[in-house]
């Protein structure tokens, strides 16, 4: 929200616009002649393949000083320059959430023009729409919405399996047995109150927004419970599906393996 309108225009005009980065301080930003040359590694830039530019968090330095803020922090600004201006690192050797690609970034005196700064989840914004306002409590709802998506097919998928898997001991379908009917329900009102209470919570700060109003630190608070809960809520939607499946869950090719 604090780009120049046209620089704004330019960006949206281009529908691959896509944009890595980290808003953390992990490098340093000096004023040169006509802009700003970065210097530092940012981790966790996901999506970073993908993308076409990246914002990168940065102290700020100004003729041989870092410039700090009237309490005594250090100023931090988020820098935007394309991505193919400095060196994408193969580093994301993970466990777990493999296909972000959330690897390192690396850059040394990388160049960007005069206006291409913000200071990202500020309030602060050049334009009226309220997009450009969200507090930082903004960043999890993503997150949360990302833990409940990947639980719904676990849900479905033992649904669907009920339907048709009978034991070959006791010949009982699994429909029929009280541990899946149990699963299925749980699991449902699990994801389906907890999306409820994230978007009743988020609603409040963006009602807010539009009126032009405090986003209080209890809105912020309530709102930052409610993403933890909704993670927490397809994780154990996620177990009890897995539980309720039976060996039908560790085949790769079902929902619950992946």
């Amino acid at each position: 929200g604090m780009l120049p309108m046209e620089r704004l225009k330019q960006f949206l005009a281009d529908p691959d616009c896509a944009i890595a980065g980290t808003v953390g301080p992990s490098g340093n930003a000096t004023r040169v002649d006509g802009g700003w040359k970065l210097t530092g590694k940012w981790s966790w830039m996901s999506g970073v393949h993908q993308s076409k530019w990246v914002i990168l968090g940065a102290f700020v330095h100004e003729d041989g000083k870092q410039l700090m803020n009237p309490d005594g922090t250090p100023e931090v600004r988020q820098f935007l320059l394309p991505k193919d201006a400095a060196s994408t690192l193969d580093v994301w050797d993970v466990g777990g959430m493999r296909g972000t690609g959330s690897t390192d970034y690396v850059c040394t005196d990388a160049f960007t023009t005069e206006e291409m700064w913000v200071r990202a989840f500020s309030g602060q914004s050049n334009h009226p729409d309220p997009i450009f306002r969200v507090p930082f409590t903004y960043f999890g709802l993503g997150l949360c919405a990302v833990a409940l998506g990947m639980a719904r097919p676990a849900v479905e998928g033992l649904r669907s399996l009920a339907a048709g898997k009978v034991s070959a001991v006791s010949r009982r379908g699994l429909r029929d047995q009280a541990q899946a009917q149990y699963a299925v329900a749980k699991s449902e009102a699990l994801l389906r109150s907890s999306r409820l209470y994230v978007r009743a919570c988020f609603a409040e700060i963006w009602n807010a927004l539009k009126t032009r109003e405090p986003v209080t630190l209890q809105m912020r608070g309530r709102t930052r419970g409610s993403y933890v809960n909704a993670a927490e809520s397809a994780l154990e939607a996620v177990h009890l599906c897995y539980r309720a499946a039976g060996g039908s869950a560790l085949w790769q090719k079902g929902p619950f393996e992946q």
